[in-house]
Formats: structure tokens, sequence, C-alpha cells
């Protein structure tokens, strides 16, 4: 998945169909979050793709520290409380 269109200047935190997370990597594959990835002003290491967190832990967002949940969940951590 390419960069989503901006809404109103900004990327989207969840996609427009099923409001599934979107996670935001840049070109040194750093993980970012909506309002991270839309501020992202590094030309050395610009916001290159937003793609859904489909399943999994949450991720990190390598600038403020925002968790990005899963649409799914994560698996192993049902497995753990079992």
């Amino acid at each position: 998945m390419n960069l989503p269109e901006r809404v109103n200047g900004k990327l989207p935190r969840y996609t427009s169909y099923g409001c599934y997370p979107i996670v935001y990597l840049t070109r040194r594959d750093n993980c970012l979050c909506a309002d991270c990835a839309t501020a992202n002003d590094d030309e050395d290491d610009p916001t290159v793709i937003g793609d859904v967190h489909w399943e999994g832990a949450p991720l990190t967002c390598d600038e403020c520290g925002e968790e990005i949940e899963s649409a799914y969940g994560d698996p192993d951590a049902e497995k753990e409380s079992e």
C-alpha cells in the first residue's frame, strides 16, 4: 500500500473501509503513528508507505511511543493467557 490520501492535511489513523489501524514506515523502516507520519519532514528518512497492521502485538511509534494496535489482536497473547 502506498501512502493513503490525506484528509484535512493529515494521514489517516484508520482505513476508510473497515476502520483497520494503519501503521506508517519510513525509508529506513522506522515505524510511525499517523500523527508522526504526517509531521515527518525528514528528507533523508521520509514516510514512504502506510499499511494495515493486521495481526500481532501492538507496534510502537518510533517517534512518540504511541502504541498502534493490530486489527485482529495478538494470537500469541491469547495462548499465553490459557
